[in-house]
């Protein structure tokens, strides 16, 4: 009779104690695992960097055609304001919103995170006679939004430079002698002003459309160069049928792992794509996102238009010293390239030097209670075990 009161016992307290033994492993996992993934990181995400003193351009290409919206950061006296741009053919100028630049860049700059576990006609044919003062031929000039604007030629940089400032735009020696090439490739000058009630807070961005007989789209960036001594950030959008890349300047491949321990700091970015185009002489650009339009979540009504009217979206960047800028970047269409997304895997230190991550006091207070919460649920079940075998005998 007592063996078979012992047997039902045994028998008995066998479900208690698996209950009792899946509850401290249960436990364990809770109080161990997810501190432990917490402690070593988890999933973590960076802002999207883009350098706020950068140039912006948009550049939507069809067959004969290109139109450039180009976004113009100022800070000084409206009255000082004057931008001039070599254009290869006579545009046709307007403006356009701020926000199709923030929507672009909201949908297409780069972010970084770390895993758990460890049909127009080329030239210039059919162009307005030009009226001509002096030395100078002056094509079209009028407002619109805030500004004032001229398109100006001349083969001759001592006249476009007296033009230039018998109109009040205050052009740097250095800048002047930056005209010249331009001057000597034949390309007109889009000069534009701020209208006198127009202040800095009205700048809008400027969209100039023109025809041109060239393949590859080109940045007149030497003009940019005497403008200041930090590194000028190029930011460049191409609309067009298929993916784009530099054809006289690198396309860089970065290492974002380097990122790794300083993830979340607004210059870390910029820094490691500095220090890339610093190797190759200030002739590089990285390619930060290349998709189809579609992919786009377009709300802002420019921004549609452009999705609908092109299939591909390029977006690349650089950061040169201005000793550096001494060759207007150029790019061209390329097929056959795999597209770009636009975030990155960054590996995570502490999954690869597990022994190296910091204890979080988190992590030791979940180990000391759960040993403590194992010692009293070990008593309770000696206490209940002993009870059965006291009541069985």
């Amino acid at each position: 009779m007592r063996d078979k009161k012992s047997r039902v016992s045994i028998h008995s307290s066998r479900p208690l104690r698996i209950s009792v033994y899946s509850l401290l492993l249960a436990l364990a996992c809770i109080f161990i695992n997810p501190l432990s993934a917490l402690a070593c990181g988890g999933l973590f995400s960076a802002d999207n960097y883009t350098e706020q003193g950068a140039e912006r351009l948009i550049f939507a290409v069809n067959a004969g055609q290109v139109t450039l919206y180009e976004q113009i950061h100022y800070t000084g006296s409206p009255k000082d304001f004057a931008w001039v741009l070599p254009v290869p053919a006579i545009p046709k100028v307007d403006t356009a919103s701020i926000s199709l630049f923030q929507e672009l860049d909201q949908q297409t700059a780069p972010r970084f995170f770390q895993n758990a576990s460890p049909s127009c006609e080329s030239g210039t044919s059919g162009a307005p006679a030009p009226a001509s003062v002096g030395a100078v031929n002056v094509y079209s000039s009028g407002a619109v939004g805030p500004y004032n604007y001229s398109v100006i030629s001349s083969n001759n940089p001592q006249a476009l430079t007296l033009w230039l400032t018998g109109h009040n735009y205050k052009i740097p020696v250095a800048s002047q002698a930056e005209m010249r090439p331009y001057i000597a490739a034949h390309m007109f000058f889009l000069a534009m002003r701020l209208q006198g009630n127009a202040g800095v807070q009205d700048m809008l961005p400027v969209k100039i459309t023109y025809a041109t007989s060239q393949s590859a789209i080109t940045i007149p960036l030497r003009m940019a160069t005497p403008m200041g001594k930090e590194n000028l950030g190029v930011l460049v959008w191409i609309f067009a049928k298929s993916r784009y890349i530099p054809q006289n300047y690198q396309s860089l491949q970065l290492n974002y792992d380097l990122l790794s321990n300083d993830l979340y700091s607004p210059s870390s970015y910029p820094n490691l794509v500095s220090e890339a185009v610093n190797k190759v002489d200030g002739h590089g650009f990285v390619t930060e996102y290349a998709q189809p339009t579609s992919n786009l979540n377009a709300n802002g009504t420019e921004l549609t238009a452009l999705e609908k009217s092109y299939s591909y979206l390029t977006r690349m960047y650089t950061s040169i010293a201005p000793a550096q800028i001494n060759l207007d970047p150029s790019f061209v269409a390329s097929s056959g390239l795999p597209n770009i997304e636009p975030a990155h895997e960054v590996a995570n230190p502490a999954s690869s030097q597990p022994l190296s991550c910091p204890i979080s006091p988190l992590l030791v207070g979940g180990i000391v209670a759960g040993g403590v919460l194992v010692i009293v649920l070990g008593g309770i079940l000696f206490v209940v075990n002993r009870r059965k075998n006291t009541r069985a005998s």
